[in-house]
């Protein structure tokens, strides 16, 4: 298993960041390494998905969506690897951490992969906090 955890700091509204990161369908636009989101069912917090990734892969994930506590949790359930990613916000930090394990060929290349997936990661917060920087009203 592969665990990383990364934070960024954000002093503008938490209610404008919560909606960003709830609608899935806005991964994408962050992480660069997903090319799209096919939403295959929705119930109350809980969205099914087939993630196409730029890498020639795709993925089953279970997105929950917590208000309450301000995270989305993405269940990576099928693919390339399998694990989970948190988004959340708290005390004035947009977090994000990865739990994941790789499958099949990727597990050779795991160590590269940690460090991309950390390139991504801190590539996609950084572009959401400055997204909101620059388009809030």
């Amino acid at each position: 298993m592969a665990y990383f955890r990364l934070e960024k700091e954000f002093n503008g509204d938490t209610n404008q960041l919560w909606k960003e990161i709830a609608d899935v369908k806005n991964i994408p636009k962050y992480w660069h390494g997903h090319k799209s989101i096919n939403i295959i069912k929705q119930e109350n917090n809980t969205i099914e998905a087939i993630v196409e990734f730029v890498f020639p892969s795709k993925a089953k994930v279970k997105y929950e969506i917590n208000e309450k506590d301000k995270e989305v949790i993405s269940y990576y359930l099928e693919g390339p690897f399998k694990g989970k990613s948190i988004i959340k916000i708290d005390n004035g930090k947009l977090i994000n951490e990865w739990d994941i394990k790789f499958n099949g060929m990727y597990k050779f290349l795991s160590f590269w992969e940690i460090g991309h997936f950390k390139k991504g990661s801190i590539d996609a917060l950084n572009r959401i906090v400055n997204y909101l920087t620059f388009n809030s009203t």
